[in-house]
């Protein structure tokens, strides 16, 4: 009769145990938040706003089922800042409730950007220059060019 409530209580702490981030995709986390980003829509919650073109920096904070991101002014501090929430993901969001961290950024990257991504007008990611390679002219074709 005595193992009956040991079972139970062994069975209790391994299923309380379980983790929604793995490790691995901590410092994926930790690298997003040493980021700037840019802000694609306004976001508003209370009297705090971000504004679309907002310069940004981000913090991660995780649960056991839950992860939610907050921005704040890039030319704040972390501890004075008013922060807003921006994303806010359960563990029903994902496949097989598991985190998965290309869902996650593909779901952030709806509300913002990385600083340094500038969008090309013509709908085609910017190329950045590479150290010791000149980034190549984009061509015109003077077939198309009317005028």
């Amino acid at each position: 009769m005595r193992i009956i409530p040991l079972i139970v209580t062994v069975v209790l702490f391994f299923t309380s145990c379980k983790t929604f981030i793995l490790d691995e995709n901590i410092a994926s986390l930790k690298d997003m938040e040493s980021r700037e980003y840019t802000m694609k829509e306004d976001i508003k919650s209370g009297n705090r706003s971000l504004k679309k073109g907002d310069k940004i920096k981000i913090t991660i904070g995780t649960g056991k089922e839950w992860v939610k991101v907050h921005g704040f002014s890039a030319r704040g501090e972390l501890l004075k800042a008013d922060k807003v929430l921006i994303l806010y993901m359960f563990s029903e969001d994902f496949p097989d409730e598991k985190f998965d961290i290309n869902l996650f950024a593909s779901e952030l990257n709806y509300k913002i950007n990385l600083k340094d991504d500038v969008p090309d007008p013509r709908g085609r990611a910017a190329e950045k220059p590479v150290k010791g390679r000149p980034v190549k002219p984009v061509k015109k074709d003077k077939k198309n060019i009317k005028g």
